[in-house]
């Protein structure tokens, strides 16, 4: 009787476990819905790295702008296609001797060099202000196809649908609290020359658990990633761009869409070579992206 009694006891505890293991474990899917249009609201900083910048490049900077996500269409797999563009904001870019200031607003972009109004907008700063970029996603959120994007960092704004809107990659199956998982991808970008390259980016992703946002609980994703493209051609072998990415996102796993993201990026860009030693110049850029 008392072996039955202990049998019993155990069998409860192990219900027990699988009742808690199964109530903590969510199947993390991205939804997507044809016609959607999200809007996020993205404030950033730039401060300058290793190795200084020489002019026009930034020292610092700020942003603050709104940026819409259409979903454009969604395939039968569960995958979507979207474009992202920056409807408004501003930037203002601090070097050794300019203070450059752009507002884009209405479609219409201003621009202010040490307070006085130009002309030619597109010459400093501006980045990808009102232009829109495709992206296709799967499921997991993990890119099909992505625009290229210019690793110019004169700009933040160059950066920002990478920094901010490439999503995390979510997990193929179930998963709970303290689950990790690696994901490798390739983004087209385009170098401080023009060239068109493939940055490969290495990722950690970790599902640290679940949290109250707001009016809803959501799943906290951390990740961090690297990657290095060597830029350089026969004549500059050295040259290269390397990043590196961290941070956090809230995801409403009911929703399946991304509510806060949180980035800070480490670029390092070497070459050309200024007589024997090449220059190198690096930022340190922090996002912080709520959808309104």
């Amino acid at each position: 009787m008392k072996r039955t009694r202990l049998l019993t006891a155990a069998l409860s505890l192990v219900a027990v476990s699988a009742v808690a293991h199964a109530a903590n474990e969510r199947v993390l899917q991205r939804r997507y819905t044809k016609g959607l249009v999200e809007t996020y609201a993205i404030k950033g900083t730039l401060s300058e790295g290793p190795g200084g910048a020489p002019e026009p490049f930034a020292i610092s900077a700020t942003t603050d702008l709104h940026m819409t996500v259409t979903t454009v269409a969604v395939a039968a797999d569960g995958s979507a296609s979207q474009k992202m563009m920056i409807v408004d904001g501003q930037e203002t870019i601090k070097s050794m001797t300019k203070i450059i200031e752009t507002t884009f607003k209405d479609g219409r972009m201003t621009l202010k060099i040490n307070g006085k109004p130009q002309d030619r907008g597109e010459l400093y700063g501006g980045g990808s202000f009102g232009q829109p970029l495709a992206f296709r996603f799967d499921a997991r959120g993990r890119p099909l196809e992505t625009a290229p994007i210019a690793s110019d960092s004169s700009s933040m704004c160059t950066m920002d649908p990478v920094i901010v809107q490439i999503p995390a990659i979510l997990p193929k199956g179930p998963a709970t609290a303290g689950d990790s998982w690696l994901e490798k991808i390739k983004l087209p970008v385009y170098l401080v020359d023009s060239r068109k390259a493939e940055l490969p980016m290495k990722y950690t992703y970790m599902f640290v658990g679940f949290e109250q946002y707001q009016d809803r609980q959501v799943a906290r994703l951390n990740f961090k990633g690297s990657g290095v493209v060597r830029a350089g051609g026969a004549d500059n072998p050295a040259a290269s761009l390397a990043l590196t990415m961290s941070g956090y996102e809230l995801f409403d796993y009911d929703a399946g869409t991304t509510l806060v993201r949180k980035v800070r990026m480490e670029q390092t860009n070497t070459g050309p070579a200024i007589g024997a030693a090449p220059v190198t110049s690096g930022y340190v850029v922090d996002y912080y992206a709520v959808r309104q």
